[in-house]
């Protein structure tokens, strides 16, 4: 038997439900109910079987997602009652699927805030060019390089 979540492990979530996931397993293509689980903290949004099970199947890691919106699919929310959304990290694309609009949306809305306050990665700047003078062909005022190399 699988170990279950306690409600302290549960509470550690910002927002989790039931979404659809589109799998693709060779050429079967098939949607699968999983319940998803975001941890702020850790900025991870976790996938699992259902909403009982401890272990999670797997996680994406919210600094490498790049985007997140809305599948454009016409015709099938009429007729199915389906909301898809796409969630594209540095990876892999997840095909995303919710039951209502407003569950759609409110993954999407949350995800994105996350998306646009990611940490900043400190830019790696070059280093700064040292200044040399001059004075006369033999005597430099300040260190220096030329060339890259050190001079005096």
């Amino acid at each position: 038997e699988q170990e279950r979540m306690t409600n302290s492990e549960i509470e550690v979530f910002l927002y989790a439900g039931a979404l659809e996931k589109k799998d693709f397993l060779g050429i079967i293509k098939g949607w699968k109910k999983r319940w998803f689980a975001l941890e702020a903290d850790k900025r991870i949004l976790y996938y699992y079987p259902n909403n009982l099970t401890k272990q999670p199947i797997n996680q994406i890691t919210l600094d490498r997602v790049t985007s997140v919106h809305e599948t454009y699919q016409p015709g099938t929310r009429q007729q199915k009652g389906e909301w898809p959304f796409e969630l594209h990290t540095l990876e892999r694309i997840y095909f995303l699927r919710a039951e209502k609009e407003t569950e759609m949306n409110r993954w999407i809305n949350l995800i994105n805030q996350f998306i646009n306050s990611q940490p900043q990665i400190p830019s790696i700047k070059p280093k700064p060019q040292r200044e040399y003078i001059l004075l006369d062909e033999n005597d430099f005022s300040h260190f220096g390089e030329k060339d890259g190399e050190e001079i005096w």
